[in-house]
C-alpha cells in the first residue's frame, strides 16, 4: 500500500511521460525518502542519477542526458535523428555548451561542442524524443550550417544526405538557412550544397 506522498509522486510521473526529475520532486515539495521508498517497492525505476520512471516506461537515455547535463542540449548527428533525418541514434551523443563550461566531467559517450555565448541560443528549438519527452535541440537549418563548420568532423555522407532530405521537405526556409551560414561563416559551403541540389 502506498502513503498519499508516494501516490503524489506516482500520478506526477504519469503526467510527465512516466518520468519524475530530482528537480521536479523538490519543486512538488517531496522529499527523497518518499522515491527511494518507490524504488525499494520496484514502484520507480532509477533511470540515472536525478531521473525516475515507471517500470512500464520504456527508458529514454537522450531525455537523461538533457536532465542531467541542464546547461547543454543536442546538436549534430543527434540533432538530425531527434529531428528525424537520422533512422537510428548515433553512437556518440552530440552536445552543445556554453564556451565558459566545463565538459571534462562529461562520460566518454558524449561528443561535446561549446559555442560562444553570441552563438549558442541561435537555432535553439524544444522536440519530442521517441518516447514523448521534450529535448532541446538546434533546428534543421542550424545544424546543416554546423555541419559544415570547421572542425566539427561530420561524415561527409550524413552532411550530403541531410541537405538533400532538406531540400525534399515542405518546411525548407533557404533563407533563414543562409541567415544562420552568414552569422557562423559558412555560407560558402552551405551555397554549394544547394546550388546541386536546388
Amino acid at each position: 500500500m502506498t502513503t498519499k506522498k508516494q501516490q503524489q509522486v506516482l500520478e506526477f510521473a504519469k503526467q510527465h511521460n512516466g518520468f519524475i526529475t530530482a528537480k521536479q520532486l523538490g519543486e512538488q515539495d517531496l522529499n527523497h525518502a518518499v522515491v527511494t521508498r518507490l524504488v525499494v517497492d520496484e514502484l520507480l525505476v532509477k533511470s540515472d542519477r536525478g531521473l525516475y520512471r515507471l517500470p512500464e516506461q520504456k527508458d529514454d537515455f537522450l531525455y537523461g542526458y538533457q536532465v542531467h547535463y541542464a546547461s547543454g542540449f543536442f546538436c549534430l548527428s543527434t540533432a538530425l535523428y531527434l529531428l528525424g533525418y537520422l533512422e537510428e541514434s548515433p553512437e556518440l551523443v552530440d552536445m552543445v555548451f556554453p564556451y565558459k563550461s566545463k565538459t571534462s566531467y562529461l562520460p566518454d559517450n558524449i561528443n561535446a561542442s561549446r559555442e560562444l555565448e553570441k552563438f549558442f541560443g541561435i537555432g535553439r528549438i524544444t522536440v519530442k524524443t521517441r518516447q514523448g519527452n521534450s529535448v532541446d535541440v538546434y533546428s534543421i537549418e542550424r545544424t546543416l550550417c554546423d555541419l559544415v563548420r570547421p572542425g566539427k568532423n561530420v561524415d561527409i555522407k550524413i552532411i550530403g544526405s541531410a541537405f538533400r532530405q532538406y531540400v525534399k521537405t515542405k518546411s525548407v526556409d533557404v533563407k533563414k538557412l543562409l541567415e544562420y551560414a552568414v552569422l557562423l561563416g559558412v555560407e560558402q559551403k552551405v551555397e554549394s550544397y544547394l546550388e546541386v541540389l536546388l
